[in-house]
């Protein structure tokens, strides 16, 4: 099963019971596939069900602690989402030939689940033309949009105290900075579309009238 480490904070935790239901919606089959688990600095609410999902409660509200502890702690390579990624489509088999693609290449230290920013040449050692390194040196060379991801390359980049921006911003100049030949691969192709619900801690009326119209239920 892959292992999906959900990082989920107080101020946008309500999206939680939304991706669950999506989940089921966008691929009926997704629980025999995927091993989701929640990290948050905040126990699980008493009245927030959700089938299927594991929660570990951390002891630091901090986006980088919550990197660095999952990066130490599950198996890589692991999917790595944030709490409000709201699950529209997913291509099963292009997923599952995804994590078999970060198994059997362990070079590939992050591999994103769709262009967003995509790679710019072709990958060495791998004959699909739908997927593209990514040049380290680019902007947001490290992103959190949806990928499956090595924890020994989010622990080189990735600091302790690191917002989720800093992360990113801070993290792909620290990754253009080194001598290590780490390997970002990118899919031309939305391996998984989904819907951000909130930004900078705002719920996104756009994004949410969309899950709606997808018939699924916001108790928010």
């Amino acid at each position: 099963m892959i292992p999906v480490a959900i990082i989920s904070t107080k101020q946008t935790e309500k999206a939680l019971p939304l991706q669950c239901e999506a989940w089921s919606k966008a691929w009926p089959g997704w629980v025999q596939y995927l091993r989701p688990c929640v990290y948050s600095s905040t126990p699980q609410p008493g009245e927030m069900f959700l089938p299927h999902y594991r929660w570990k409660t951390l002891d630091n509200p901090s986006f980088g602690y919550a990197i660095r502890w999952i990066s130490e702690s599950v198996a890589s390579p692991f999917l790595l989402l944030m709490d409000d990624y709201i699950p529209m489509e997913v291509h099963a088999s292009a997923l599952i030939e995804a994590y078999g693609l970060a198994c059997a290449n362990r070079g590939i230290k992050q591999l994103r689940l769709l262009p967003c920013p995509g790679g710019t040449r072709l990958a060495k050692n791998i004959p699909l033309s739908y997927i593209h390194e990514i040049d380290p040196s680019a902007a947001y060379s490290l992103s959190f949009q949806a990928a499956l991801w090595s924890g020994m390359f989010l622990r080189e980049f990735v600091k302790e105290k690191d917002s989720p921006w800093a992360a990113e911003i801070e993290g792909s100049k620290r990754y253009a900075r080194s001598i290590l030949e780490y390997r970002s691969c990118a899919y031309d192709v939305n391996v998984l579309s989904y819907e951000n619900l909130y930004r900078h801690g705002k719920l996104q009326e756009a994004a949410l009238l969309n899950c709606i119209n997808r018939g699924l239920t916001w108790d928010g």
